[in-house]
């Protein structure tokens, strides 16, 4: 029988339906945890897309440590799928060639550290049109930077990169990344 609220169950024991003020108490820190556990969830999620500027010190790490891994991660897995594809080559052959390449024709930066950003010019419309030209993606780039940067060595040497930064779909890659792993599966011997 139903009555007001209280439910009889099946047993004629009586059930009161009404959360009592200890269970709305007990409710709320935990509604507030999972608040505070979707705000880290979102915060966490904007960092791993990164920023412009961290694209460009991550291609100077990765060309420091000569990192033909981090050569790849710069570049979106869209275009690197679609290199693999073109050129009939395994993502391992495709690192090997990177390897190859850096030790070849981008020796000499092993010790190279970002010293400062010099200058941060907005792509236009060119620039993004090439950019679209050469990745060949389902969607177009419609934001980039490029980035004048001093760069200095461990012998006290220094000189300047040129590194460019493009949004797709929400993500900051590194264009100069992505013009050398496609360079390397062109001409990939693997």
């Amino acid at each position: 029988m139903i009555g007001g609220n209280t439910i009889y169950n099946g047993g004629g024991v009586r059930v009161n339906t009404q959360p009592s003020k200890n269970n709305l108490k007990k409710l709320l820190p935990l509604v507030a945890i999972v608040v505070a556990v979707v705000l880290v969830i979102v915060l966490i999620c904007r960092l791993i897309a990164g920023t412009p500027k961290g694209v460009v010190k991550d291609y100077v790490k990765a060309l420091s440590k000569q990192d033909a891994e981090a050569f790849i991660d710069l570049c979106l897995d869209e275009f690197v799928e679609n290199l693999l594809d073109d050129y009939d080559i395994s993502e391992r052959n495709l690192e090997k060639t990177i390897e190859v390449c850096l030790d070849e024709d981008l020796e000499g930066y092993e010790d190279a550290k970002l010293k400062k950003f010099k200058d941060k010019e907005k792509a236009d419309d060119d620039d993004l049109d090439d950019v679209n030209d050469y990745l060949d993606l389902d969607k177009d780039v419609k934001k980039g930077y490029e980035y004048e940067i001093k760069i200095e060595y461990d012998d006290g040497d220094s000189g300047t990169l040129v590194v460019d930064a493009f949004k797709y779909r929400g993500k900051w890659y590194c264009y100069n990344a992505c013009s050398l792993v496609k360079y390397c599966a062109m001409n990939s011997e693997y």
